[in-house]
């Protein structure tokens, strides 16, 4: 998740002085629990990406510049490991590397 706003951080889908959307709003999109989006915005907080004030919301103040791309045409949030899983579980054998994801999270994706 941490990975991914990055990306969309460095690829303008959350420009300078834009409005990250809630952690609720994260964690839904992406499929994890609020500790995982806290413990990215915390991630990309520690590295001055952005900013959180009580009451105000979370806002990008500085966007990385190690890779310019254009902004992309897809909603903010929308990664989801679903076409992934859905890939692996049309082979005739499943071997998945979890170990970025808690079980909460996978179950999730799983059921999904």
């Amino acid at each position: 998740m941490e990975r991914v706003l990055r990306e969309q951080l460095e690829n303008g889908t959350y420009p300078l002085q834009a409005r990250v959307p809630p952690q609720r709003q994260l964690a839904d999109e992406f499929g994890v629990s609020r500790d995982t989006v806290q413990r990215a915005l915390a991630r990309l907080t520690e590295d001055g990406l952005i900013e959180t004030r009580r009451g105000s919301g979370t806002r990008v103040i500085r966007v990385p510049n190690s890779r310019l791309h254009p902004p992309q045409s897809r909603r903010p949030g929308s990664a989801s490991l679903k076409p992934l899983i859905e890939q692996a579980f049309q082979q005739a054998e499943v071997s998945l590397d979890v170990a970025t994801l808690t079980a909460e999270t996978l179950l999730r994706h799983l059921r999904n």
